[in-house]
């Protein structure tokens, strides 16, 4: 994977690695499974299943759907405005 390793050099290489590091630890986003986002939205598995243009979904491959846990966040955000 060329990208990878071109990250790899630059947080190695740049002046300011443990902080690249540190924020990456952080912030990761996580892939979320179709009963971890229904029960944090208080929907059905189906109500999901449903919606293919949510902006949080994932899709792996052909029937394989994850859920990025960061978009999700803030998709929660704007739509209840806090």
């Amino acid at each position: 994977m060329p990208g990878r390793a071109v990250w790899w050099w630059r947080v190695e290489a740049g002046p300011s690695w443990p902080c690249a590091l540190g924020a990456w630890g952080r912030d990761e986003d996580q892939l979320l499974t179709i009963d971890q986002v229904a029960e944090r939205l208080a929907v059905t598995e189906d109500w999901l299943r449903r919606r293919p243009d949510l902006p949080f979904i994932v899709k792996l491959s052909d029937g394989t759907v994850r859920y990025s846990s960061r978009r999700l966040a803030t998709y929660i955000v704007r739509q209840t405005g806090r």
